[in-house]
Parts: C-alpha cells; structure tokens; sequence
C-alpha cells in the first residue's frame, strides 16, 4: 500500500500521464526511472509486496494516458501548454522540497492543472 502510494501521488505521474496520451512520454520516463530507484529502496524493507504496487499504478497511468488521448483532439493546443506549465511548476516544487527544506505542498498544487486546463480552453 505505501508503495503504491507513493508510486501513484505526485505532479510526475498526472502530468507524465497526460503528456503521454498526447504523444509525449518524456516524462513518464523520468519518473518510471525515479519509481525504480525508489521500489529497490522500498522492496528492502517492505519486501516482495512492493512488486506488486504497478498494478495499481498501471492502472492508474494508463487509464490517464487513455483520457488524454481520447481528449486530445478536443483541447486546444493553447490549454495543453498552460496544463504543461502549471505541471511543471509544481515538479519544480517538488525538486525544492527535495533540494531544500522548504515545506512545498505540491499535491495540493495537483488541481491547479485542471484550473489551467480550463482557463486555457475559454482563451482559447
């Protein structure tokens, strides 16, 4: 369960999903190279059980990568960028609270996305 939460909650896995379905994996590359790293950490002290948390995220993954591209012809390439870079913005803030000890709630950041999302598509 730990793992899977760990593996599921975060800016890299919305974002990544997304631009995945839009034709842009990039992301979702990163973070299946941090997910590693971290499930051979976890996998250490929590055992065999953490294997088994890509099922959920899997899922998870795959069901937003498939929204997105059933989307994507839909949203404006203008709302795509600003999903983008409010996206980045909030990997930034995880980055700091890695790098720092700055307290940075970035999955509170999470629904700004859709915010963005919806700003973009009315301008648009």
């Amino acid at each position: 369960m730990t793992a899977s939460l760990i593996h599921c909650v975060g800016a890299m896995t919305i974002l990544g999903s997304i631009q995945d379905g839009l034709g842009n994996p990039s992301t979702l590359f990163v973070k299946s190279l941090l997910d590693g790293n971290t499930a051979l950490f976890l996998s250490s002290t929590l055992g065999i059980g953490v294997a088994f948390s890509v099922i959920p995220l899997v899922l998870f993954q795959g069901a937003l990568a498939l929204m997105a591209a059933s989307v994507g012809n839909i949203i404006p390439s203008l709302a795509i960028v600003g999903i983008e870079a409010v996206g980045g913005a909030i990997v930034a803030a995880v980055g700091l609270n890695l790098a720092t000890d700055s307290k940075i709630r970035a999955g509170n950041m999470l629904p700004a996305i859709f915010v963005a999302l919806a700003l973009f598509w009315v301008l648009a």
